[in-house]
């Protein structure tokens, strides 16, 4: 019999701040990618090239659902955000994704996740 070897309390939280920071940073990348193609990432010309200039992510919260502030470029609107949630959502792996106006250049987005059938459970659409 082999002893299971303990990890302490401040070990587990090490090991789940570290998996909190790289889901933020997934998250962050996705943002990125996902606004590349949309009009929130208008092209900026720079002395070193061109560019897309993406809205700048603030803040990120995981739990109970992952949400994260948005710095709102100038000339932009809350109605551009809202015009290309569908193409965002579908790009950030979610079902839908909401946009909450919380200052003139801050906004909130939250994101809902895809609703996981499990394995060997067959949907309504599946079984007519």
């Amino acid at each position: 019999m082999f002893k299971r070897r303990m990890r302490s309390r401040g070990a587990e939280r090490r090991v789940r701040e570290f998996a909190d920071v790289e889901r933020i940073s997934e998250i962050r990348w996705q943002w990125r990618n996902a606004c590349w193609n949309t009009p929130l990432a208008p092209v900026v010309y720079t002395p070193s090239g061109t560019t897309r200039a993406v809205p700048v992510i603030g803040s990120v919260k995981l739990e109970p659902m992952v949400s994260f502030t948005v710095q709102v470029r100038p000339g932009q609107t809350v109605a551009e955000f809202t015009a290309a949630a569908p193409s965002l959502a579908a790009a950030m792996n979610a079902a839908r994704l909401k946009v909450e106006p919380i200052s003139p250049h801050w906004v909130r987005i939250v994101l809902f996740p895809k609703n996981v059938v499990p394995f060997g459970v067959r949907s309504d659409d599946e079984a007519a």
